[in-house]
């Protein structure tokens, strides 16, 4: 990966990355890398040993993980460390494979901030590999295994589809210690060679004075950000390109973020797996844009098994040249290598001839009482209804309750009379709870996890 990254390196030397508060050009990164390569030899880091990094999202964050790409090392992928509102630290868990701990001191300037810590590990894994946890929203995470080189063609596909160059300026108000910030924004804009704006727990106040700073061109956000930036009562700034990806946005949300930003909104499908899987062009009808996930990436081949003649929805599987390994336990044992097709575990149906819709997860489609229920189809129609922002259906098996957590102006027993005519009898919600917010992963995703545990104790 060393040479296509040191060539916008120096190709692109004027441009820069910035956190609001440091700034790095790309001609200081070679001197950076070479400050790196003494700290990690008198620390006695080698490229045999796997190193667990806490990656935050700032420039120094940032820098540290092109090194560790770019010249080879297997690390750990992690969130740095965060505190409670009360003032607890809330540290990730380090696999047992890690032979250093290597974070980032905030106040510290260039190769200084880097601070690393030996651990005990258990065995030396092959160098120039990614490890990355799984969101755990439907289970119990896992281990992604990745291969840098297939990294930087995932992130090369993105240069591609969003037509990324030097002159862009690039936005990323996402964490880039997973995937979707890392391999689809962060990553392709380096190779881009544009200038980047890194935001950390971004909020709206930071978003409007880094925006006015930066002037960005594009962005990457999720679904929660794009509401953020539709309820600001400033005036709205046309973007070249807008991606959201991550949970599902509402098609009222996409209509009228694409209207405020240029009309150029697209959402992105990928998952820590495959990184990015399909996208649509900020060209292709808003119609389209909003009803699908767009046509595959490069290379990229996607099909459907057990299609159901009625909706003429099926179980997702896809093909990428640029995806992971496989998957391996805390302790770097192999739990299983990648199928040559990646079960997806999403249902979806074609809207065109190229580009599919996704329907829902495999998982939230059930029989109960003698009729099939999806639980995506079923919250797309609560949705729909006056005073309701967002809605997540679940399914308490045990009481057979099929349950409606809502985001909203109105009350349950409203949301709940208002279903009577808009579902069937068998896909009505038995219960339904009014949140102020749903509880969230680190990746921006519904922790559905933790939101059927709630719902669990409530009515079973």
């Amino acid at each position: 990966m060393t040479e296509p990254l040191q060539d916008s390196f120096f190709s692109h030397n004027s441009n820069v990355l910035t956190d609001g508060t440091a700034t790095c050009r790309y001609q200081d990164l070679p001197s950076i890398f070479t400050d790196l390569d003494a700290l990690f030899s008198v620390l006695g880091l080698n490229l045999r040993q796997t190193v667990a990094y806490e990656c935050p999202n700032s420039v120094n964050g940032a820098v540290t993980l092109l090194y560790l790409l770019a010249r080879g090392y297997s690390f750990v992928l992690l969130p740095a460390e965060r505190h409670s509102a009360k003032g607890s630290a809330q540290r990730p868990t380090i696999p047992s494979f890690c032979h250093h701990h290597v974070t980032i001191q905030p106040d510290l300037p260039g190769a200084a901030s880097v601070q690393a810590s030996p651990l005990r590990a258990t065995g030396e894994l092959p160098a120039g590999h990614l490890y990355l946890r799984t969101s755990g929203s439907l289970g119990a995470s896992k281990i992604v295994v990745h291969q840098h080189e297939k990294l930087l063609g995932n992130a090369q596909n993105c240069v591609e589809k969003y037509a990324l160059t030097a002159s862009d300026r690039m936005f990323i108000p996402v964490p880039i210690f997973h995937m979707y910030g890392m391999g689809a924004a962060f990553l392709p804009a380096v190779l881009a060679g544009a200038s980047i704006q890194i935001v950390d727990k971004a909020n709206i106040l930071k978003i409007l004075t880094y925006e006015k700073q930066f002037q960005p061109n594009i962005t990457f956000l999720t679904p929660d950000l794009c509401e953020m930036l539709v309820q600001r009562k400033q005036a709205s700034k046309a973007y070249r390109v807008m991606v959201t990806s991550g949970q599902r946005i509402q098609e009222a949300l996409f209509e009228q973020c694409n209207a405020k930003f240029g009309n150029c909104l697209v959402n992105q499908y990928g998952s820590t797996e495959m990184g990015a899987i399909a996208a649509c062009s900020w060209h292709d009808p808003l119609e389209t844009r909003i009803a699908s996930i767009g046509a595959p990436m490069r290379g990229v081949e996607l099909r459907l098994e057990g299609i159901d003649e009625l909706t003429q929805s099926g179980e997702l599987y896809c093909r990428h040249p640029y995806g992971y390994l496989g998957y391996v336990d805390e302790n770097g044992q192999w739990l299983s290598r990648a199928d040559i097709w990646h079960r997806t575990g999403d249902l979806a149906r074609y809207v065109t001839s190229s580009h599919l819709k996704i329907m829902g997860r495999n998982q939230d489609s059930f029989n109960r009482r003698g009729y099939l229920v999806n639980l995506f189809e079923v919250a797309q129609v609560i949705e729909q209804l006056e005073g309701v922002r967002s809605a997540v259906v679940l399914y308490l098996e045990p009481a057979d309750k099929l349950v409606a957590c809502c985001i909203g102006s109105v009350d349950g027993a409203q949301i709940r009379a208002a279903c009577f005519g808009k579902l069937p009898h068998y896909a009505l919600p038995d219960e339904v709870m009014v949140e102020e917010s749903f509880p969230l992963l680190a990746s921006g995703k519904v922790d559905r996890r933790a939101l059927h545990a709630k719902l669990t104790t409530a009515f079973v």
